[in-house]
């Protein structure tokens, strides 16, 4: 007669726990559309969306671009910088914003460089959500002109979870780029996984993310006048600068300017 009465005690004891558990993830899904009590404009990118949403390269910062004023600044950063060689910055421009104007937090303290870079620290797979602050944040933030992005990262449990992940491009899966006769090397491997789980249980647990990108890639540039790159003949700039090189008084420079014509009409 023992068995049917601890079997009652443990049901009525996980009655309240599961209720418990239930109203907490209720009040989390459900957030208010305004908050009243916060002056910032801010929006929250959920482990649902890093999950379910396709990301080029899985670089779970382009998910920040499906919040309001947020836009991708890959290209170029701000008028004296195109097309020279940029210094490392987080491609994000709040507001009109240039790409080294934000700050980047992650699990409270700082993760960005001085030149407006984001530290590669972290892999999609160990972040549990993160905030987009667009303006009027509060004082626990500062130090950019543009946007805060507040990344926080998982944790680990009573019980052990993991998984490994694999994505693959290739160059037979890839259609032919317009300027290359043929189809380039293209290859893009990226692999990882995670596991999470206790040390101590209830007390002190543990989570740890590896992710490996590898790539063999080539780009096309267009040099010459026409799409395929063509020099079969000087453009009328070229043509000028040759002939100005020929009539100069100098041998090395008439030199150079013969050698210039011959090589471009080639």
């Amino acid at each position: 007669m023992k068995f049917p009465i601890c079997c009652l005690l443990i049901l009525f004891a996980a009655t309240p726990i599961l209720a418990q558990a239930q109203a907490q993830a209720e009040a989390v899904r459900y957030q208010p559309v305004v908050d009243t009590e916060r002056t910032q404009q801010a929006d929250f990118i959920s482990n649902r969306e890093l999950l379910k949403l396709p990301v080029n390269v899985r670089n779970y910062l382009n998910l920040a671009t499906l919040t309001p004023g947020v836009s991708e600044v890959n290209d170029y950063v701000g008028i004296t910088d195109a097309p020279l060689v940029q210094a490392p910055q987080s491609g994000l421009s709040f507001g009109g914003n240039n790409g080294r104007g934000n700050v980047f937090w992650l699990d409270g303290g700082e993760n960005y460089i001085n030149s407006g870079g984001v530290r590669a620290s972290i892999s999609q797979s160990a972040v549990a959500e993160f905030q987009v602050v667009r303006s009027n944040y509060s004082a626990e933030f500062g130090g950019g002109i543009g946007g805060i992005v507040n990344i926080v990262s998982k944790a680990g449990s009573n019980q052990f979870h993991g998984d490994l992940f694999g994505f693959l491009r290739n160059r037979s899966f890839q259609a032919r780029n317009y300027f290359s006769p043929e189809k380039g090397a293209f290859t893009r491997t990226q692999t990882g996984g995670t596991l999470g789980g206790p040390l101590r249980r209830d007390r002190t647990f543990f989570f740890a993310a590896f992710e490996r990108l590898q790539r063999r890639e080539t780009s096309y540039v267009t040099l010459g006048p026409d799409n395929r790159g063509s020099f079969s003949q000087l453009r009328k700039t070229q043509q000028q600068l040759a002939n100005y090189l020929k009539a100069s008084s100098s041998p090395a420079l008439i030199q150079l300017g013969l050698q210039s014509e011959f090589l471009l009409n080639t």
